[in-house]
């Protein structure tokens, strides 16, 4: 097998901060996560992508995303394809709405398409249900995009983990989440 330069690289992992509002717990968690990757020596890097640096207007277009070319009209869509795309794999930091996932997160992946197919990712998500509902929810997305689900998921409680809005990982939380990146990196190679 011919290695080409670009596979000799390390890959690139996006930990996306898939909320935006006032007060989020989510860009501690997130934080946490990079941390942990930063820790020791690893077959990928990692980087924080924070959704709230990007205004994604709600999709719109006449024109599925799909049929784009990775080319948008929209600027801040544009950036958002560029950083998206720039990543080999994601772990998505998500909470929980109503049982769900987040509107604005929602938009952002189907704002873009071709920019996801194929890649590796895995899910943080958090409610008072230990985001169960949101990492099942987002399940069943996104097989649309040939995305390779990891399979393990951090499950993050917001009855037990946050007090005071402070994240405290959860005892097993630290050891889940090496096991998260190990099978991410090996899929994402």
């Amino acid at each position: 097998m011919i290695i080409t330069q670009e596979r000799r690289q390390k890959m690139r992992t996006g930990i996306i901060i898939g909320s935006t509002r006032e007060g989020r717990i989510n860009a501690e968690i997130a934080a946490w996560i990079y941390k942990t990757a930063q820790s020791k020596p690893r077959n990928a890097t990692y980087e924080l992508i924070d959704l709230k640096d990007y205004e994604i207007p709600f999709f719109t277009g006449a024109v599925s995303p799909r049929q784009l070319n990775k080319k948008y009209d929209n600027t801040a869509v544009q950036a958002w394809s560029e950083k998206i795309d720039s990543c080999d794999a994601y772990i998505l930091v998500t909470p929980e709405y109503n049982g769900s996932v987040p509107a604005p997160l929602k938009n952002a992946f189907d704002s873009i398409s071709d920019e996801w197919i194929g890649k590796p990712i895995a899910f943080a998500g958090y409610s008072y249900s230990s985001g169960i509902s949101v990492i099942k929810a987002w399940r069943a997305i996104v097989p649309a995009f040939q995305m390779q689900d990891v399979a393990d998921a951090l499950e993050i409680s917001l009855v037990t983990e946050v007090k005071d809005g402070v994240f405290t990982p959860a005892s097993g939380q630290l050891e889940k989440l090496e096991s998260i990146l190990a099978k991410l990196e090996k899929a994402a190679a």
